[in-house]
């Protein structure tokens, strides 16, 4: 009986152990898919077509691009496949849209993969991995507070009644849907920003596009209630329609997404996540090349991916023989920083590399910490990121993984786009961190309240 006992228990433990070598060389194998795509979209597309921009192919030698291949690949075996943690979707995001356009787009810029893996991308690879290990550490059991599903809808309705009221106050006769594919998208963004002079308003928009509209529909997607749904589609529609962000209308294909994926299955959701973004590429290059244009190769592989490697490089190159900011451009530290510069870190490098001194090229928190405090501020940030997905997992612990990944998407994506500070305030983390807190568990849980 006990060799019959031992058997089967050391048979369960091949099989889980061939699963995971499974899994795992399928993540080499989609990263290294992934390399490959990337690699034929920037150097037949990308830096053919916006080369006047930046990005250039130095012709690495063919060595030192397959360096570049394999770095990158190789970090897909520390990916986490099993995505029970909402937090580890935008892990992903930074990994597929950060870490490696960074490791691939130096290379090509820079025509060699040594010195710039060691400048640029090891060290924020470093820092990527010490996000990683907080997934080692077990969530935190929070005590939420305890408020009624009826009082938590009242406090909710209110405050999209005023956010809608004061949009429509502000832009009512400026509003204008406009595609996503215009030229107008730009042209709009820049009067939304002469309409709206205020703070105040910026926040209303960014508060309601990254926490209240993605809750409306994540909870009504999680409890089949539709009518939630249409409110934060129409929310998320009445604010691109003001500033023109793409990402407000494109987070609700994201939302949509996410549902689909994490309400089959979590166990390859990670796996999953790759082929849709390795598939979504592809197609659009496709689309591109019947269509005859370059929209779409435009809005993602060069906007959304391999920007993030030429500003990241731009970002390292400035500040590694120019003062750091210390922060000092953030209006509650500028009173005690002695700030270097006229501008923010944004506008310094639009205006400097790109010559145009309304150009905002904003940028990952990564290429905001070493702009600040250098290699350290690489270390540091990612610490704080760290305990950010940390805190946000213990608090959605109890809540299905469907609902919590679209409720936290916006808000920790932001990381991607901008400074830990700005994603903190502004984009909203703080104000997810206690929305999440306050949701009634019942109403998160299983949706019927």
């Amino acid at each position: 009986m006990l060799n019959e006992v031992s058997l089967g228990e050391i048979k369960s433990r091949r099989m889980i152990v061939a699963s995971e070598l499974k899994s795992r060389m399928g993540l080499f194998f989609l990263a290294f898919l992934y390399v490959v795509v990337l690699h034929v979209v920037y150097t037949r597309l990308v830096s053919v077509q916006w080369s006047y921009m930046g990005y250039v192919y130095n012709d690495p030698p063919i060595l030192d691009v397959v360096m570049a291949w394999l770095a990158s690949s190789l970090i897909g075996l520390w990916m986490p496949v099993d995505i029970n943690r909402p937090s580890k979707v935008v892990y992903w995001m930074l990994y597929l849209f950060v870490i490696i356009p960074v490791i691939l787009t130096t290379v090509y810029i820079n025509g060699a993969f040594l010195d710039p893996f060691l400048r640029i991308s090891l060290p924020i690879l470093v820092s990527f991995l010490s996000i990683g290990f907080f997934y080692k550490i077990p969530l935190l059991k929070v005590r939420k507070l305890r408020i009624s599903n009826q009082t938590f809808w009242t406090c909710l309705v209110l405050a999209l009644l005023v956010s809608y009221a004061y949009v429509l106050a502000i832009f009512g006769p400026h509003l204008e849907f406009v595609s996503i594919f215009s030229e107008d998208v730009y042209s709009t963004r820049l009067a939304a920003r002469n309409v709206a002079r205020g703070e105040l308003i910026g926040y209303v928009m960014v508060w309601s596009g990254k926490v209240l509209n993605p809750f409306l529909i994540a909870y009504g997607l999680n409890s089949k209630k539709y009518f939630p749904v249409v409110v934060g589609i129409c929310g998320q529609i009445l604010l691109y329609s003001a500033d023109a962000s793409k990402i407000t209308l494109l987070s609700m294909l994201v939302f949509f997404g996410l549902f689909l994926l994490l309400s089959k299955s979590r166990k390859q959701a990670g796996l999953n996540i790759f082929v849709v973004i390795i598939c979504v590429v592809m197609v659009s290059c496709l689309l591109d090349y019947f269509l005859n244009s370059n929209v779409f190769v435009s809005l993602l592989g060069r906007r959304q991916i391999f920007t993030h490697g030429l500003l990241t490089t731009y970002y390292f190159d400035f500040f590694s023989t120019n003062p750091k900011a210390h922060m000092g451009y953030n209006k509650l530290l500028s009173n005690f920083v002695d700030y270097s510069y006229t501008e923010a870190p944004s506008f310094l490098i639009g205006h400097y590399y790109f010559g145009s001194s309304s150009m905002n090229a904003n940028e990952n928190f990564w290429a905001y910490a070493y702009a600040d405090f250098g290699y350290f501020g690489l270390f540091v940030y990612g610490i704080i990121v760290g305990v950010l997905f940390w805190l946000c997992d213990s608090l959605t612990s109890p809540v299905p993984i469907q609902f919590s990944a679209i409720v936290v998407f916006s808000p920790l994506f932001s990381l991607v786009n901008g400074s830990l500070f700005t994603s903190l305030l502004t984009h909203g983390i703080l104000l997810l961190l206690v929305f999440l807190w306050v949701i009634p568990q019942t109403l998160a849980g299983v949706g019927n309240g």
